[in-house]
């Protein structure tokens, strides 16, 4: 893979969802997820389907690197995140990242 492909104009939702539908291993890295944070399914998949708007409410600049602060999303987003950010581990020239508990506090 290494790409998110949809529909012309489908917007980066769709290709996230389709992302989600087509990759080997999905339903094992949502498990893991889950069994670390302790959390619902069902409710990290309804954050799935909403992750690129929320996403893009706290996203500034680029720096090749992505920071997911928690003080921003509640578990459960974070949970959504990781799961994607975890998918595109394996493409080449992946994106770094990390979870922080809040901004500040990068290095500790």
């Amino acid at each position: 893979m290494g790409t998110i492909k949809s529909q012309p104009n489908a917007g980066v939702q769709s290709g996230l969802d389709e992302l989600v539908k087509k990759t080997t291993g999905f339903s094992k890295l949502l498990q893991e997820e889950l069994a670390l944070r302790n959390l619902n399914e069902e409710v990290v998949l309804e954050c799935l389907r909403a992750v690129y708007h929320q996403g893009s409410k706290v996203a500034h600049g680029n720096t090749g690197s992505i920071t997911l602060y928690q003080e921003d999303f509640r578990e459960n987003g974070v949970a959504a995140f990781a799961v994607l950010l975890k998918i595109q581990e394996k493409w080449t020239s992946a994106l770094q990242w990390k979870v922080v508990k809040e901004r500040g506090k990068e290095g500790k």
